[in-house]
């Protein structure tokens, strides 16, 4: 049976109106608890910004670039499902298919921590190796089996982060249930800390891509390419394939350096490493790649990324070109708006260090002066602080003409009138529901 978490049937719904007419459907004790389940939520906010700002001031960079506020478009849950064959599916609007998996920020957020550390982890012990005279290294070679310590180490310490908020095997997504079942099969004559280690690594590594969509989708895109006779006859030269057919459709350096970084290790290692080898030879095999590649539900939730080109973009069936099409119409939208937001917060920063630089001018200058003078200074304040005001209004208004110019002109390029009539219906639903949240708050100022 279809289990679903949606609303509560015995949730109060406010009824139409205005604010007053709203509140009248509570008691005085449930206005009570509200006011002060708000009061605590206000008091507990008030809090956390404090802390960021104080972590904010104590950083030697205060922000990274990813952690600035941009105008981005969000989604809202919808509804969750627990699909009877297992799995999680999330709707969210504005998409039309359901996301298989629960992306919650905790895990997300401790997965994120451990790939970084990873991968900054490979990164300085190549630079060092690069550092390295080969004479050097030709002599650390017979000491290799240090490395296959340190590897099964590693993997261990990782496994114990991540076993702290393991999930249950069934509520991984198809992909991921497919890897953990083919993973989870012993190989014949497996030692007892050789079977350890596999049951380590395959939890580990499916937990980092149940919550890493980045790395998720490029295994789906790729493992579907492998070719199990290959593997079975050289197991390095096959995964070497796929890591150059991967990187091959990246975008950022940044990523192919990582991907070069695991080829390195793959051409230098595995030759020694045979128990690992074999490993990753009996798991790719074992696996089902019907249910490895992606459903229509992941291309939907990858096709809007710009970082990779998926490899069902070369051949697309009618449903994929639609989402496709689809999702560049929304990326150009994206981008003008970024556009706007970025001229606009250029010329209101402009503007704030004009005003700035010529109020403190004026404060220093009122200092110890006659009271006549004083006033007329006083007076040119507020004068400059009006200009700035109106002007930074008049600069907001031109840009959103802008902005709705530039949307206008992409609405009027897209071929699917489908699309175009989905993007003015919601266009049309923004406007309602801002106008209903403006009468909202201007009934709250009059109770006010």
């Amino acid at each position: 049976m279809l289990q679903t978490h949606e609303k509560d049937q015995n949730d109060i719904v406010l009824a139409p109106g205005t604010l007053k007419e709203q509140l009248s459907v509570f008691s005085e004790e449930q206005l009570q608890q509200i006011v002060q389940q708000a009061n605590q939520w206000a008091a507990f906010t008030r809090q956390m910004q404090l802390m960021d700002g104080v972590a904010r001031d104590m950083k030697v960079i205060p922000e990274l670039p990813s952690e600035i506020l941009r105008p981005k478009d969000t989604s809202a849950l919808s509804k969750i499902d627990f699909p009877e064959e297992g799995g999680v599916l999330t709707s969210m609007d504005g998409f039309e298919y359901p996301f298989r998996g629960f992306p919650h920020h905790d895990f997300v957020d401790k997965i994120d921590s451990i790939k970084k550390f990873s991968r900054q982890l490979m990164s300085g012990f190549y630079h060092q190796l690069k550092e390295t005279k080969k004479i050097k290294f030709v002599t650390l070679l017979p000491s290799l089996w240090v490395i296959k310590v340190f590897l099964r180490s590693y993997v261990y310490v990782i496994y114990r982060v991540v076993e702290r908020f393991l999930i249950k095997p069934e509520r991984y997504c198809q992909f991921i249930r497919e890897f953990y079942r083919a993973f989870s099969i012993e190989r014949p004559g497996e030692l007892e800390k050789e079977r350890q280690f596999r049951l380590h690594l395959r939890d580990t590594l499916c937990m980092i891509m149940e919550f890493d969509n980045a790395y998720r989708f490029r295994a789906q895109d790729i493992l579907p390419e492998v070719s199990k006779e290959a593997l079975r006859k050289n197991p390095a030269k096959e995964l070497l394939r796929l890591f150059n057919l991967m990187s091959s459709r990246e975008h950022q350096q940044e990523v192919k350096d990582t991907w070069k970084l695991l080829k390195l290790g793959i051409r230098l290692y595995l030759k020694f490493d045979k128990n690992l080898c074999k490993l990753i030879q009996h798991v790719f095999t074992q696996l089902d790649l019907e249910k490895v590649k992606l459903s229509i539900e992941d291309i939907e939730y990858c096709t809007p990324r710009s970082d990779y080109t998926f490899g069902f973009k070369a051949n697309p069936t009618s449903e994929q070109e639609r989402l496709i099409h689809k999702y560049a119409v929304k990326s150009k939208l994206n981008e003008s708006r970024e556009k706007v937001w970025k001229e606009s917060n250029d010329a209101h920063q402009i503007l704030f260090e004009f005003q700035k630089k010529e109020v403190n001018d004026l404060q220093t200058r009122i200092k110890n002066l006659p009271k006549e003078e004083e006033e007329r200074l006083n007076a040119k304040l507020n004068q400059i602080t009006k200009e700035y005001n109106d002007e930074l209004q008049r600069i907001i208004k031109e840009l959103q003409k802008k902005y709705e110019s530039r949307h206008n002109k992409i609405v009027d390029k897209m071929s699917n009138p489908e699309i175009s009539a989905l993007y003015q219906k919601h266009l049309e639903e923004r406007q309602i529901m801002d106008k209903k949240y403006n009468k909202l708050l201007e009934e709250a100022e009059k109770i006010k």
